[in-house]
């Protein structure tokens, strides 16, 4: 969510912030997921569980 960030103090200073956006916002599946989520059902990904 870096774009909601006021990041001006740092416009002329020679700080480098990167972002990046992992997932698609406006992608289907994630219309789904949050769909899912907020109604309290499970969403169609598969969970691994790994023990260490």
């Amino acid at each position: 969510d870096i774009h909601s960030l006021n990041l001006s103090e740092f416009q002329y200073t020679q700080t480098n912030i990167t972002g990046l956006t992992l997932l698609d916002p406006k992608g289907q599946q994630i219309g789904y997921m949050t769909r899912d989520w907020i109604s309290g059902k499970p969403h169609s990904a598969v969970t691994k569980v790994v023990s260490v």
